[in-house]
């Protein structure tokens, strides 16, 4: 991964790393156990500079109409190639409705997370983002909730209704290209000011540990070079 980095130039970008089998074979089930490992080291503004992205003054959402896959059919909280279909589908309606990002409701109909980002609401000083079991176990968003507690906000991991999203004070979503990115609509919703209080917090704080000026943090890090 270092070397990748190194190679590619890259003194501030993403790193992903993908796990794969490497037999072709018309079978889903591969024959021989093995896996490849693939790296690829980006600047996100050079190499996915086409790449239309929300503005840093806050994201435009809606609620899509896919569903989050059930945890009965995929193990949901894995971050594997195959869930992507799912997000895929409705970051493509969100788009068509001329939005950033959309929110999918689990099947139960509970707010469940954006197509790659974890979702979170503050409300009444507290932080609010739903539980494990049908979203994904993102670093991300572990990384959020313990520099919330941090600061010194609750943080509540539940189910959450829909419903919340009309009478939140503050929306926001984790993911690893934008760490923290706050939401500015949701549907007719405006919301203001944005970043709100706590999301820009969490923001500036995690700025600060991505970019090794929160020395309490160090442990989080790895150097490249």
């Amino acid at each position: 991964m270092c070397e990748t980095a190194r190679e590619n130039g890259i003194r501030q970008g993403a790193v992903k790393i993908l796990g794969y089998n490497p037999e072709i074979a018309f079978d889903i089930l591969p024959s021989v156990n093995t896996l490849d490992i693939a790296v690829f080291a980006m600047d996100p503004a050079r190499d996915l500079g086409r790449r239309r992205v929300p503005a840093a003054d806050g994201a435009t959402l809606c609620v899509s109409s896919w569903r989050k896959l059930d945890p009965g059919t995929v193990p949901v909280e894995a971050k594997a190639a195959a869930n992507y279909l799912n997000g895929m589908l409705a970051r493509q309606e969100a788009g068509k409705k001329g939005c950033d990002m959309a929110v999918m409701l689990d099947t139960q109909g509970f707010l469940a997370e954006g197509a790659t980002e974890s979702i979170f609401l503050v409300k009444d000083g507290r932080i609010m983002t739903p539980v494990l079991g049908t979203v994904l176990d993102s670093i991300t968003r572990n990384s959020v909730i313990t520099l919330a507690k941090t600061l010194g906000i609750p943080v509540a991991e539940a189910r959450l209704s829909p419903d919340l999203l009309d009478t939140a004070e503050e929306i926001f979503f984790t993911c690893t290209p934008m760490k923290v990115l706050p939401v500015k609509t949701c549907g007719q919703r405006t919301l203001s000011p944005v970043p709100g209080p706590v999301t820009r917090q969490l923001a500036d704080l995690m700025a600060e540990v991505t970019s090794g000026r929160n020395r309490r943090f160090a442990d989080w890090l790895f150097p490249v070079s």
